[in-house]
């Protein structure tokens, strides 16, 4: 008897205890993920909503050819010769648009292929 109340709860064994904590730990984990797939899914329907619209496609499009995304462009100096600084500023606009690109091409291709069909210079009139 060590002189202090029996509560009538029983002790945590420390051998249970990471068996409970890993049952929590993988319950929260697939409550995060399960959050994580509803706003990945809300985020496509939004961007392909963004598509639907004539008003949205030129924005999203205006977006793209205000970084070069694709244009190859260089840097020349006030007399015409190269200017490598300018030219790296562009590299990395283009970059930008590019990555862009890639991201609105992985929520929805297919409404991404058509604002190039509409606007792509490359691909006006097919």
């Amino acid at each position: 008897m060590s002189g202090e109340p029996d509560d009538g709860q029983p002790e945590d064994r420390p051998q249970d205890l990471p068996a409970v904590q890993s049952a929590v730990d993988e319950r929260e984990a697939r409550k995060r993920e399960s959050k994580k797939q509803l706003a990945r899914r809300q985020l496509r329907e939004w961007f392909a909503e963004q598509l639907r619209h004539p008003i949205g496609r030129q924005f999203l499009w205006d977006i793209l050819a205000a970084a070069g995304t694709f244009d190859e462009r260089y840097g020349f100096g006030p007399y015409g010769q190269p200017n490598d600084l300018a030219s790296w500023r562009y590299a990395g606009q283009r970059d930008l648009g590019l990555r862009l690109y890639h991201t609105w091409s992985q929520l929805d291709r297919a409404g991404v292929l058509s604002l190039l069909d509409e606007f792509h210079p490359q691909f006006e009139g097919k």
